[in-house]
């Protein structure tokens, strides 16, 4: 593992030990930390986060946490042993949330679609046949041409 794979990950354990066990500002509730990640001079490190709530409470947490931003950049200097201490950067990472709204709207569908055809049934996922020809999935026994009695 590289160095800086290492200290990505000893970043996000550290952001998330901090921000659970050492913050006590209110408005800091349900933070996930995702990941961490190292600029190549390891001088920045951006911290992903996910937060959970509505997105009045996802301002006031993130307005939280840039609040507590030099405490936790000054914990994290202080475990880690590099030469120059990282600036920490904190962003608040969509994807979950925008995972989550998608799975919302399929699910949606999903059961609108069950109430207009209540008649169809799921579908299975087909079996993946990729790499093998057509002749290898018929059930008849194939013939490979070396059978002498045939010449």
């Amino acid at each position: 593992m590289a160095k800086i794979e290492r200290l990505n990950k000893r970043v996000k354990e550290l952001a998330s030990k901090i921000i659970l066990y050492r913050l006590s500002d209110p408005r800091i509730k349900r933070i996930t930390v995702l990941r961490a990640k190292f600029s190549p001079d390891l001088r920045y490190c951006t911290v992903y986060v996910s937060i959970l709530g509505s997105k009045s409470q996802v301002r006031t947490a993130l307005r939280g946490l840039q609040h507590a931003r030099g405490y936790i950049q000054r914990q994290i200097a202080e475990r880690l042993s590099l030469r120059y201490a990282p600036t920490i950067k904190i962003e608040h990472d969509e994807g979950l949330e925008q995972q989550q709204e998608m799975t919302n709207i399929i699910d949606k569908v999903r059961e609108e679609d069950k109430e207009y055809n209540p008649d169809t049934e799921e579908v299975e996922e087909p079996i993946s046949t990729e790499g093998e020809s057509e002749e290898s999935l018929s059930d008849e026994p194939q013939d490979s041409g070396d059978d002498p009695e045939k010449s």
